[in-house]
């Protein structure tokens, strides 16, 4: 309804009506919901804010969260194929560092600056003085 009739293209249909990719994802009086697998009608008489109604700054902290987020579901699942793998008798292949260190010159000036590199060693600081055994 929102892309239909209302002409709201930031609401985009990635899997309805499943409404797990959080393509569509609106808020409702201040809650995200997914708007494929929420009945329009349960919205009448509330707030409902689309991307288009968020400011400037936070469009750009929601898409960066998003896409972070992303690529951390992508690694972790990488990670899990790897170790299920592993763990029945297959063989892990590590290419070569001249392999790595090509595929990584790929990615050189193409990747933005990610937010955080330079406040996790503050934060790892700050577990150590909070507790140490963490790390244990």
């Amino acid at each position: 309804m929102l892309r239909e009739r209302l002409g709201i293209l930031s609401v985009k249909d990635g899997c309805a009506p499943q409404g797990q990719c959080g393509c569509c994802t609106v808020l409702v009086d201040g809650q995200a919901k997914v708007a494929c697998a929420f009945p329009a009608e349960k919205a009448e008489g509330r707030s409902v804010v689309t991307l288009e109604g968020v400011d400037e700054h936070e469009r750009k902290i929601f898409a960066e969260a998003f896409s972070l987020t992303y690529h951390f579901e992508r690694s972790a699942e990488a990670q899990l194929k790897i170790q299920a793998a592993v763990a029945a008798g297959g063989k892990m292949v590590v290419p070569s560092a001249d392999t790595c260190e090509r595929q990584a010159a790929q990615f050189a000036g193409n990747m933005p600056r990610l937010q955080g590199q330079r406040e996790w060693p503050a934060l790892l600081r700050l577990c150590d003085r909070l507790d140490p055994s963490y790390r244990s």
